[in-house]
């Protein structure tokens, strides 16, 4: 109906077709979803691009990377896309969430990861039981993409920080948690613990919301059957393998998965040999063969190899090489491909050296980082002014990694000298005013050790 007012522009209507298609996707509805997504773009060409906002514009790819011709979609709306809201705008929350989408179904996972965990970061002014309900959906997200990586310790970390921000605001029977313990249920199966696995999928069976559901109960049940088999269980494990074949699953997911019938025949049959070690042994195969193929298929990630020239590498691929090795948590090697990342930066990349800092200091142990950073500092020189808005950068950086060491004074000379340096910077690009007076009045209206006080009283209290 709201469609029908002459009144609403170009934008707002793209915005709402946008909406009806993400709706009549979770509706399992294809053909009015493609529907909306067409007049969505249709409203979108014919409104100026540049008034369409970059959430926007990655909502609607996003929206329709599902579907026929996504990708003249995504090569239209790519430029809108990588335009950058403010730091801690919760539409810039909004289009890192959307293009981590984008990316997570191109396959290219560590990308995702990466546009995730800068999304987390965003607190905004959004209030707490949004923001965590928003960060719960986003975690649930970045489990799957490390499950796809087959880095399945870090997707049950995720996880459980997903659960955190989720159980104070919905019960425990609500739908989201039917879909959500069965997912946990089955990262932890594959992490070798079926006992911790099967409570999950107990809650999963009883919840209301999926109690008439043949096709979900089918697969928990099946999944029962094998946690069962895992734990040595078999008496369980007929029970619920009988249940499994009680439900009569529809014929779309007969014609998608063929020999879903097959798999519960075949793992009666071992149940009801009554073996009880052949059967946890069967079950730990079928596990060991799945992370196998976890870890050749599904991967669009960048990694060196032992033909790769790390000297004319550009950061790009350095940072990536990083990454990759960093969403492994395999630390010391990404340490070492963003440490060669920090040394080919120049004058002209200061924003390079930013992002840097922050990929490292999610990493554990980052105490010694200030290192690195003073090495860097060290190359420059703060009277070229080339040099001040990238001296600038690494100052601040380094009051942030003396600060969280408590070494206030240190941090807040570094804080001081990147001020300083950025006046400088502002002052090299905008006027000739003399730069001097600016300095002076600077350190006149800055008493440093008084602030140092105040902040050592301030974490003392």
């Amino acid at each position: 109906m709201i469609l029908k007012y002459e009144l609403i522009n170009q934008k707002l209507k793209s915005s709402i077709h946008a909406i009806l298609g993400a709706s009549y996707l979770v509706l399992e509805d294809s053909k009015l979803a493609s529907e909306s997504f067409h007049n969505s773009l249709e409203s979108f060409r014919s409104s100026m691009k540049e008034l369409t906002p970059p959430w926007l514009a990655t909502f609607i790819a996003s929206s329709h990377i599902t579907q026929p011709n996504s990708n003249q979609i995504l090569d239209m709306l790519e430029p809108l896309m990588n335009k950058e809201h403010c730091d801690n705008d919760v539409h810039e929350k909004m289009r890192l969430l959307h293009k981590g989408r984008i990316y997570s179904e191109q396959k290219k996972f560590v990308d995702a990861l990466n546009h995730w965990e800068e999304a987390i970061e965003i607190t905004s002014h959004m209030p707490t039981s949004v923001l965590e309900i928003f960060n719960g959906a986003i975690y649930v997200q970045m489990a799957a993409a490390y499950f796809r990586l087959n880095s399945i310790s870090n997707a049950l970390n995720i996880m459980e920080r997903a659960k955190q921000c989720l159980e104070s605001y919905y019960s425990s029977t609500h739908q989201l948690f039917g879909s959500f313990d069965f997912i946990y249920a089955y990262y932890l199966m594959t992490s070798n613990k079926s006992s911790l696995a099967i409570p999950y999928l107990q809650k999963a069976l009883e919840n209301p919301h999926f109690s008439k559901n043949d096709n979900f109960l089918s697969v928990v049940c099946t999944l029962l059957v094998m946690g069962y088999m895992d734990t040595y269980n078999l008496n369980l494990a007929e029970e619920y393998g009988y249940q499994a074949g009680s439900h009569i699953l529809s014929e779309t997911v007969r014609s998608q998965n063929p020999d879903l019938s097959e798999v519960i025949s075949e793992l009666m049959s071992v149940v009801l040999s009554r073996n009880s070690n052949k059967a946890h042994q069967y079950i730990r195969k079928i596990m060991q063969i799945s992370q196998v193929l976890l870890s050749i298929i599904n991967r669009n990630t960048i990694t060196p190899s032992e033909s790769t020239n790390e000297q004319t590498c550009t950061i790009d691929e350095l940072i990536a090489f990083a990454d990759h090795y960093r969403h492994q948590q395999d630390y010391v090697n990404a340490e070492r491909y963003f440490t060669k990342a920090l040394d080919k930066t120049t004058e002209i990349n200061s924003k390079h050296v930013w992002n840097i800092y922050r990929k490292m200091t999610r990493m554990s142990n980052h105490g010694h980082y200030q290192d690195y950073f003073a090495v860097l500092y060290s190359k420059y020189d703060d009277d070229n002014p080339k040099h001040f808005q990238l001296i600038s950068t690494i100052q601040i950086i380094l009051y942030k990694l003396f600060l969280s060491e408590n070494d206030f004074k240190t941090g807040f000379n570094c804080l001081i000298n990147g001020i300083v340096m950025k006046i400088k910077f502002i002052h090299h690009q905008t006027s000739h005013i003399e730069s001097r007076y600016i300095l002076n009045l600077f350190y006149k209206c800055i008493d440093q050790e008084q602030i140092i006080k105040l902040m050592y009283i301030n974490e003392i209290n």
